[in-house]
């Protein structure tokens, strides 16, 4: 879906439509205290050669998760991370719940660590 695409501020023309690769630069400072006490996650077990798909419009593979998040679930029946890392963005949100729906790999990868492509990248897609 575009975004208003006559406004350069914002350097994100689509949402999840359209992500820029990310070069992780090792020259970086890390918050060294940081501590995410909200770090949660559990992910199932899949049978890769039993649930794959493909994607015709991308010529991609992809496996879907089938444990997806219902207003009815507790966090333990379905694909999640919960995290507080979020809050190093933005103080005002202390914590973030992300529900994963599939996963899919790059061959190389898509993004890089100083500039170095990897030989593979493992995506997990997540809903909010």
């Amino acid at each position: 879906m575009p975004i208003d695409t006559e406004d350069t501020s914002d350097s994100c023309q689509y949402i999840g439509m359209q992500q820029s690769p990310i070069n992780l630069d090792p020259n970086i400072k890390i918050i060294d205290n940081f501590q995410d006490k909200e770090f949660a996650f559990n992910y199932e077990t899949i049978n890769p050669l039993a649930s794959y798909k493909f994607n015709q419009q991308i010529e991609s593979f992809y496996f879907p998760l089938s444990k997806v998040k219902h207003d009815d679930n507790d966090l333990s029946s379905f694909n999640y991370m919960s995290t507080a890392t979020i809050s190093l963005f933005d103080k005002h949100i202390p914590k973030a719940d992300f529900f994963a729906h599939q996963f899919h790999f790059h061959s190389p990868s898509e993004h890089s660590i100083d500039g170095k492509l990897m030989d593979l990248e493992m995506h997990i897609v997540h809903k909010i």
